[in-house]
């Protein structure tokens, strides 16, 4: 009985010395990742927006989303006289095929899709990572023939579900997920395009 005694006594005090050591790692962590996290957000803005442009943070907005607060992002770029030239906007993602796809994306003034850049996804290397690529870059952001990709009267889906962008070839799932988050972080610029 003594020796039960003693290994729940040695067992309790190695898992409180463990925890107290995770604990301590993650509170010395958590700080540089919130950082690294803030900055690879900025550099996305300044990806999507116009060449020279420089993002200045203009608001988060919180929605509630199944339990859980979410964040989109966005900044502005306005030229010398102060007009908008364009808008960086976060949009998420839940269904990705890994997990969450976390999108900045670039509108101009006049309603056109300029760009987006991925911020965090866990996709499938070699095939839902294809979403990153310079090919479904494209073909998300212009039209068949060349010209900008309106955010008004587009339809944001895959072809395969009534929509006007090809998916990746057997990243389906991928594809619906980038897509849904520039849906997302068009629904953000319509909420917030009013006070920019």
């Amino acid at each position: 009985m003594k020796d039960i005694l003693k290994l729940t006594g040695i067992l309790t005090l190695i898992c409180t010395v463990c925890t107290v050591i995770l604990a301590a790692v993650n509170a010395v962590t958590q700080a540089p990742i919130a950082l690294a996290k803030e900055k690879n957000i900025l550099e996305a803005a300044k990806k999507v927006l116009p060449p020279g442009a420089e993002p200045v943070f203009v608001e988060a907005l919180t929605a509630r989303e199944d339990q859980k607060v979410r964040t989109n992002v966005v900044f502005v770029a306005k030229d010398a006289a102060g007009t908008v030239q364009a808008v960086a906007v976060q949009g998420v993602s839940k269904n990705g095929y890994g997990g969450p796809v976390m999108l900045m994306v670039g509108i101009a003034a006049d309603g056109t899709l300029i760009n987006f850049e991925v911020i965090e996804q866990t996709e499938t290397p070699g095939l839902g990572t294809k979403i990153t690529e310079e090919p479904f870059r494209k073909r998300l952001i212009r039209r068949p023939d060349g010209t900008p990709r309106p955010i008004v009267g587009t339809q944001w889906k895959v072809t395969r579900d009534g929509g006007e962008i090809d998916a990746v070839t057997a990243a389906t799932i991928s594809s619906r997920a980038a897509i849904e988050a520039v849906r997302d972080a068009i629904a953000t610029y319509e909420a917030v395009k009013s006070r920019l």
